[in-house]
């Protein structure tokens, strides 16, 4: 299951106030970006895992016509037979889908959160048809040799499970995915760090409204050192095991 102190953290009041509840740097137009040029036909049936309040799967259903659901570990949302979306609670390393029934599975900025990325991986893969799509978001190492510098962060931020880039793609081949096209968008996350800033007058004072204990004074220079950035990323199952 995913980390708790990070569920907490991603629904405290400061943080849903900073990113309007999407919950990661880019929004829904880095989704939209995505998903477009993914060029899915109408009525493709889709998986959001990690899909906190809904807010992708309402974009998929309503701008793309697709068949998107959403699961997510953290029951934030109404998953009664009655309600308006399909949403459920689920974890992301034991997907409630049958295999081989998925186009497209879009994971962001949920990946490098859980406790064992390889099977989730493992699940992305049995449930997507041949040639099916992964759609992922993350955050990821720039410096690699400085990638121990990150165990100071808060257990509660992807950071914490952030790897460099070849790590992240060299993971992908080993589950069977070909990596189609990976854009480097550490940009949104300056913007999101940015805005954070002028919300709270400093990242250690962000941490400190939401109950989290970040670097210390004398620590902030290892985020300079590891270099940390966010990307987006389209794989494809392959048809080899």
């Amino acid at each position: 299951m995913i980390n708790r102190a990070a569920a907490e953290l991603y629904e405290h009041p400061a943080f849903l106030s900073i990113t309007g509840g999407v919950l990661r740097p880019g929004g829904m137009d880095l989704t939209r970006r995505m998903v477009a040029e993914c060029c899915l036909p109408v009525g493709s049936r889709i998986v959001d895992v990690g899909c906190g309040r809904g807010a992708t799967v309402d974009c998929l259903r309503r701008e793309f016509g697709l068949m998107a659901c959403g699961l997510d570990i953290e029951r934030r949302f109404d998953c009664s037979p009655e309600a308006a979306r399909p949403l459920a609670q689920a974890d992301a390393m034991r997907l409630p889908v049958r295999s081989r029934t998925v186009s497209a599975v879009v994971c962001e900025c949920v990946l490098s959160l859980l406790p064992d990325p390889d099977e989730a991986l493992a699940e992305f893969r049995r449930v997507l048809v041949d040639r099916g799509l992964v759609l992922i978001t993350d955050m990821y190492v720039r410096a690699p040799d400085a990638i121990d510098d990150l165990s100071v962060m808060p257990t509660a931020t992807c950071l914490r499970g952030a790897l460099p880039r070849g790590a992240i793609e060299q993971r992908l081949r080993r589950h069977g995915f070909e990596v189609l096209g990976w854009e480097d968008q550490t940009a949104a996350l300056k913007r999101l760090s940015a805005e954070i800033v002028f919300a709270c007058g400093s990242l250690q004072a962000f941490w400190g409204a939401v109950g989290a204990s970040g670097p210390g004074t004398g620590d902030t220079s290892c985020l300079l050192r590891a270099r940390p950035g966010y990307f987006a990323c389209v794989a494809r199952k392959e048809n080899h095991p």
